[in-house]
């Protein structure tokens, strides 16, 4: 692609994201219209940056993001926010440097992008499967057997070898050590949740000041400093359904659903506002986006629109 066609591809995604954002819902119209530019190579591949965009502004804090994704008011802020699209565009990292460690890192010994699932047989015989987004590093040795979590959620089976010490798991936020149990830990902004499947597990924080014990079909969440509240016994099926391609939730609000749908998929999931404490549950397929929500229309009676293939998504 020459640059002058590189740019002017540029340009119309911004535009596009612009109508996006004004328009929340595109007519019937509009959408044929932008099918019919993806649909020209040079044009879909500068749109899988802006699914990018879109994906990497998902984490961003609310008082940056809700700005840029509120429908502009007049000419004047939407040439601005125009303008902000094809900077982003141009430079895709932008961003994502802004979370910095927040981001899986790109260089690890193992990671999944969005929508990915894998599973990994450690040198031990342990088994490690990382969810959607996730990121490890392995240290083993004849002495050692240890696994950095830096970003996303794991589930881990521990071998049972008599012979070796523990096999220790690291977090931002604490170490787990456990010599056979199972269990899934996820790593949060500021914290850490284990839920211990089977086995027991000793959890020491980060500034290795405190320890706490965890039996099978306990959950807790960790600072650097504490564990925050009791251990509790937790849903073992409902903590490890991703294993299945499952996204399970008892009550939680449409909002916070939404937001964990996106850890899935790219793209942007906007709930009206009168729908954002609907209290969802029940067991979804992360896998299969169409079929998740023709349940969620059915089930409570809402109506979902998936604009520009699905990277545009209202609930209403």
């Amino acid at each position: 692609m020459s640059d002058a066609s590189h740019l002017k591809s540029l340009e119309e995604a911004s535009e596009w994201l612009v109508k996006m954002a004004e328009e929340g819902t595109l007519s019937k119209a509009d959408q044929a219209q932008w099918e019919t530019w993806y649909a020209q190579p040079n044009n879909a591949r500068t749109w899988k940056r802006a699914e990018r965009l879109l994906g990497q502004m998902n984490g961003l804090p609310s008082e940056i993001a809700l700005p840029v994704l509120n429908r502009p008011a007049d000419l004047r802020k939407r040439k601005a926010l125009r303008n902000s699209f094809y900077l982003a565009l141009l430079a895709p990292m932008g961003f994502a440097s802004y979370q910095g460690t927040q981001h899986f890192n790109l260089l690890a010994q193992y990671r999944t992008n969005k929508g990915e699932r894998e599973t990994i047989e450690l040198p031990d015989t342990s088994q490690v499967t990382l969810n959607t987004e996730s990121a490890i590093n392995t240290h083993f040795s004849d002495t050692t057997r240890h696994v950095d979590l830096l970003d996303g959620e794991i589930y881990l089976a521990v071998a049972n070898k008599p012979t070796l010490a523990p096999l220790t798991l690291a977090s931002k936020e604490c170490q787990i050590a456990s010599d056979n149990g199972t269990l899934c830990v996820r790593q949060y902004p500021g914290i850490t949740k284990v839920s211990l499947l089977t086995g027991s597990a000793t959890v020491i924080t980060a500034n290795n000041t405190h320890r706490f014990s965890l039996q099978a079909g306990e959950v807790a969440t960790y600072s650097k400093e504490a564990q925050l509240g009791q251990a509790r016994i937790g849903n073992i099926q409902a903590q490890k359904a991703w294993l299945s391609g499952m996204l399970a939730v008892n009550a939680m609000p449409m909002e916070d659903f939404a937001e964990e749908l996106m850890r899935y998929q790219y793209g942007l999931i906007r709930v009206a506002p009168n729908k954002r404490k609907l209290l969802i549950s029940g067991s979804f397929p992360v896998t299969d986006s169409r079929q998740l929500f023709a349940m969620l229309e059915r089930s409570y009676h809402l109506n979902v629109e998936q604009n520009l293939a699905g990277f545009w998504v209202n609930i209403s």
